[in-house]
């Protein structure tokens, strides 16, 4: 896939009000100057997708963190990468609050080359990644996403362009999902202890 990194679209804006955690509004449009939501007075916490449609917005904040996108195949995010922002407004009667929202990339792009002299002879058929991250849970904790097997798909491929280029020692870039580790085996203190047969 050849994505445009910074393309923003499908902006989905979801308020929540701080004092009962309860959905105020959503809005999804094509573009972020399109976007004018109305509240009532008081403090809300702003969580704001981009490239990923209208998002399954939980009617409690609590489960925010949970809420998921599920990527079917890589040539959903082909185009436009998924990304996310979450913040605090504080909005006034009768006043218009305009809130920025720097947005974070919620795939990574992986730059990857082999060192073709070490081997002699050696000739790549092909490159991809597998069993790599398919849903996307863009409001959870860092480092605590776990991938289960039903969440896997195989992802970014090199084309034939590529394959010459890394046959020629150049970089060539790939793009994948995060893959956190989760928590394996918490009762285990010791790191080499962290195998098959315990």
């Amino acid at each position: 896939i050849s994505p445009d990194e910074y393309r923003a679209e499908e902006i989905c804006v979801m308020a929540y009000n701080e004092k009962d955690g309860r959905l105020a509004a959503i809005q999804t449009c094509k573009n972020a100057e399109d976007i004018d939501i109305e509240l009532t007075s008081g403090a809300y916490n702003i969580y704001v997708t981009a490239n990923m449609g209208t998002f399954d917005a939980p009617d409690d904040e609590s489960d925010i963190t949970t809420a998921s996108y599920q990527v079917s195949s890589f040539q959903d995010i082909g185009e436009a990468l998924p990304m996310c922002w979450k913040g605090k407004a504080e909005i006034k009667a009768g006043e218009t609050t305009t809130i920025n929202a720097s947005l974070s990339r919620l795939v990574s792009r992986i730059s990857f080359r082999v060192e073709t002299g070490i081997l002699e002879g050696l000739e790549i058929d092909s490159v991809r990644l597998c069993q790599g991250a398919g849903i996307l849970r863009p409001f959870m904790e860092d480092g605590s996403r776990i991938l289960s097997s039903d969440e896997a798909l195989n992802g970014d491929h090199a084309t034939e362009e590529d394959i010459a280029s890394l046959m020629d020692g150049e970089n060539i870039c790939f793009y994948a999902v995060e893959n956190c580790q989760g928590t394996l085996l918490p009762q285990n203190t010791d790191p080499w202890k962290k195998v098959p047969d315990n």
